[in-house]
């Protein structure tokens, strides 16, 4: 059987979808704060006679990140992504990433004092490629209320 990591999968859209995925996955209740609540939702997983755990997960952090996969790679034989809906914002992050540097540096050639606006911050432009760049992450930083988040494609630990 498959594995199905949902974040926020203990309240809200996040719960309903632990919910419907407990039928045909094993599935890890990801939750930030709310251990109670995502053990109620393992608990009802359960009781409907699915498989699911309740992981703490922080997505803004790479090392809780890892730490669930992990978690979920020694439980059950590992996560793979098939979320339509996952793969379309994946995508659109990536071509926004991408059409966001160009544009950039466009705008960046178009005349004498834009250039040298754009030597004066060189460090800075430099950097931000670097965080933007998802080749890097193997995802897409997506800037969240609370911080930034990579959004990737599933890779093996």
């Amino acid at each position: 059987m498959k594995t199905a990591l949902v974040t926020g999968g203990s309240r809200g859209i996040g719960k309903a979808i632990s919910l419907s995925l407990g039928k045909s996955f094993n599935v890890v209740v990801g939750y930030s704060s709310s251990k109670d609540s995502a053990e109620e939702v393992v608990e009802d997983i359960v009781k409907s006679g699915g498989t699911a755990t309740a992981i703490q997960i922080d997505v803004k952090s790479s090392e809780s990140i890892e730490n669930a996969f992990v978690t979920i790679e020694e439980e059950f034989d590992g996560v793979v992504c098939e979320g339509f809906v996952g793969n379309v914002l994946l995508k659109f992050a990536e071509g926004l990433s991408i059409s966001m540097l160009a544009a950039f540096a466009s705008e960046a050639r178009k005349g004498a004092l834009t250039r040298l606006g754009a030597w004066l911050c060189k460090p800075v432009r430099e950097h931000l490629y670097r965080k933007m760049d998802y080749t890097e992450y193997g995802g897409v930083p997506l800037l969240g209320i609370d911080g930034i988040s990579i959004i990737s494609h599933p890779c093996k630990l």
